[in-house]
């Protein structure tokens, strides 16, 4: 194996990694689309069965339908895994939260898990017990190790896209960061890497509600944004900044992401439920750069946008596009070069009120 399939190997079978969490994993690792993360696993995948490397899985017909890749096989390395635990088994605990009007069901194996879980939705917690969806289960239900829960928790976030897609099939999920003001919403987005989620907590820090961390979702009926206004996943680069303004502590516990980042979850300070487009930033981190911004041709910023994009379907529809192509006639596309975040905060703050 080379290092990419390794790479989809140990996400597979050694971290247990859903397939629903497994595009985005190998995405953020080698900073690709979904879309060439998820052609190569599937390659991967079917050279392992031509090899009769790995085995197709069998589920019971008690079992739901699965969301994920429809043209994927589940499989599991050889020896086949031991049965798993039926969803929603009676000794399983429940904890229930609130995303996109949407309350969500997640049953956790353990005490370690539920501690795992909080870091990442605590904040989103609702005395609520009556779910619109439950969310299947984790592949390693009782596994208290460090890089299990992190696998956990990274597989959290996908499955609620997941599954608020499926019960939203004109809903499309785009790759950026969201918050919420008086003027407008802002819009962060970009690769990884690039920066959204320091700014994301920086401004919301100042006030700025969050609307998503990381995943935004656009309802193609209307041009109003929602998105999964989880935790922000701090990498160990933007501590020192997020320190200063008192959003981490010197002694706080990291966690080790499957893709081996070291990561803090920091809840936002307040959250918001929707709201209409005004600015799309586009960061670009730059050693060395005073904090400077310049326009981005729409039609750049359309193909950026929709080159991490998905729905339900895995498709782009016409209705879908033409929604996100009013939003961004109705709103700004900024590049913003830097290298202080501070600065690039204020810098978007001016824009905003612009």
């Amino acid at each position: 194996m080379d290092e990419a399939s390794s790479c989809v190997w140990h996400l597979l079978f050694r971290h247990s990694v859903p397939f629903r969490f497994l595009d985005r994993a190998f995405a953020d690792h080698y900073s690709c689309t979904l879309a060439v993360a998820g052609d190569y696993i599937d390659r991967c995948i079917s050279g392992w069965l031509n090899s009769n490397i790995v085995e197709v899985d069998h589920p019971s017909e008690k079992q739901e339908p699965s969301t994920t890749h429809s043209s994927r096989p589940s499989v599991s390395s050889r020896p086949s895994s031991p049965p798993r635990g039926e969803h929603g088994s009676e000794d399983s605990n429940s904890i229930f939260f609130s995303v996109c009007a949407h309350t969500v069901a997640l049953n956790v194996g353990n005490e370690a898990q539920r501690l795992a879980a909080l870091e990442l939705l605590g904040h989103l917690v609702t005395e609520s017990s009556a779910a619109d969806f439950e969310l299947p289960p984790f592949s390693d239900a009782t596994d208290a190790r460090a890089d299990a829960l992190s696998a956990f928790v990274c597989w959290i976030k996908t499955a609620v896209m997941e599954d608020v897609l499926a019960i939203n099939p004109g809903w499309m999920a785009l790759h950026a960061g969201a918050l919420s003001t008086p003027h407008g919403c802002v819009l962060l987005a970009g690769k990884s890497g690039s920066g959204k989620t320091t700014l994301g907590a920086i401004l919301n820090s100042r006030g700025f509600a969050s609307l998503a961390d990381d995943v935004v979702f656009v309802d193609e009926a209307k041009t109003t944004v929602t998105g999964l206004p989880f935790a922000y996943c701090a990498k160990n680069a933007s501590w020192p900044i997020l320190a200063r303004h008192g959003l981490i502590s010197k002694n706080r516990n990291f966690r080790i992401r499957p893709d081996g980042r070291e990561v803090i979850y920091i809840a936002p300070l307040s959250v918001a439920l929707s709201g209409d487009v005004r600015l799309i930033v586009f960061p670009d981190f730059k050693c060395g750069s005073a904090a400077s911004s310049s326009e981005v041709d729409k039609d750049a910023a359309l193909i950026a946008l929709l080159s991490d994009a998905r729905n339900h379907e895995r498709r782009l529809t016409t209705r879908g596009f033409l929604t996100l192509c009013r939003i961004l006639e109705n709103a700004r596309t900024i590049r913003i070069s830097y290298d202080d975040a501070d600065r690039a905060a204020d810098l978007i703050h001016g824009l905003l009120l612009s």
